[in-house]
């Protein structure tokens, strides 16, 4: 049996024409925690004590809206998300006994109430109307990872020789090309490929999640982006940029980078993890520490041998079939030739 070590780093830069940098990231760990008030056995007064990471947040975000609405929502957008899922007890510790349908339909609500937020708070600031943002959030509760996503940021996921894009544009581009209405190799220079048709806020009505669900394995590499690293690099030029960098600085350097290089034309934003096998305890129990935290100091206070059944991942060697997915499907293809949103109300301008 073995226990997960989870490492992630991320970067984002304005680029070379943008005037500000819109897009926003985050990396968390999830974990329980108390506060001590006052007690007889020997711990700190009004320190914390913090158990070990139950699971795992990374988000990407890229604003829409104007001078300061982009900012504000890409912000409000993972603020609204990390504080519903720190105020749900389901959310911040998944259980395996829970149902995934019932689990991916609070990450749907969730990203639903997201999306509303900005509405009412667009509403409330005549500056912000139509302000947006693109959205893509891995939750990871090993060995599962729900990947929730509305809009072209993308997620990536790098399994041995295979790179495997887990997200789908949602551009009128992506759209035409689904319905037969553009071929692929027109889309890098087709001007839809810049036009979503869903996006949380963005003067929409409502917004649709994807949400795909997939099994890792030790030795995958996770990949976030804003569209500012996939307009400069091709799939193929990523697949071999991550596979040749040793660590998660080289990695997200050698991208930001790149697009640097390309022209830079947008904000650029990447965000990768890795997770590797910790240790191997031939089937015996495995030592975890309870942190305490208090403003001047870090120490383990408990240290006891806790079975490691509930976060141990899979040892099998199945291919990517566990991959599952719940989206929303578009129409059936349109006679006519022309552009149209079907997620949405209608295009959404960037």
């Amino acid at each position: 049996m073995s226990v997960v070590r989870v490492s992630a780093t991320g970067v984002t830069h304005q680029g070379k024409v943008r005037e500000e940098n819109q897009d926003q990231f985050l990396l968390t760990e999830l974990a329980s925690s108390t506060k001590v008030l006052s007690n007889s056995i020997g711990l700190l007064d009004e320190s914390r004590l913090i158990s070990p990471p139950t699971s795992y947040l990374f988000v990407v975000a890229d604003g829409m809206g104007g001078h300061r609405g982009g900012r504000e929502a890409s912000t409000r957008a993972i603020q609204y998300f990390l504080t519903s899922i720190l105020n749900s007890q389901s959310l911040r510790h998944r259980s395996r006994t829970e149902s995934e349908p019932a689990f991916t339909e609070m990450l749907r609500n969730t990203l639903v109430g997201a999306h509303r937020e900005l509405v009412n708070y667009a509403a409330s600031e005549p500056e912000l109307k139509g302000m947006g943002t693109t959205f893509t959030a891995a939750y990871v509760a090993w060995p599962r990872m729900f990947v929730v996503h509305a809009g072209d940021t993308r997620c990536y996921l790098l399994r041995g020789s295979e790179l495997i894009l887990l997200t789908r544009d949602h551009t009128v581009a992506h759209e035409m090309i689904r319905t037969g209405h553009m071929k692929a190799s027109a889309q890098e220079r087709s001007p839809w490929s810049n036009v979503l048709v869903n996006a949380l806020g963005a003067g929409a009505d409502e917004v649709f999640a994807d949400i795909t669900s997939i099994d890792l394995r030790f030795g995958d590499r996770l990949l976030m982006c804003s569209d500012g690293l996939n307009k400069h690099a091709t799939d193929e030029q990523i697949f071999q940029m991550m596979k040749s960098a040793s660590s998660l600085d080289t990695c997200s350097s050698k991208l930001l980078e790149f697009a640097l290089s390309e022209g830079g034309t947008d904000n650029i934003t990447v965000v990768v993890a890795d997770f590797a096998n910790d240790v191997d305890t031939g089937g015996k129990n495995h030592r975890f520490g309870v942190i305490g935290q208090a403003p001047s100091k870090e120490h383990k206070v408990f240290e006891f041998s806790i079975p490691i059944s509930e976060i141990d991942t899979n040892d099998d060697e199945n291919g990517l079939d566990d991959r599952k997915t719940s989206t929303f499907e578009p129409d059936r293809p349109r006679e006519e030739e022309k552009p149209t949103g079907d997620y949405t109300a209608g295009p959404i301008p960037r």
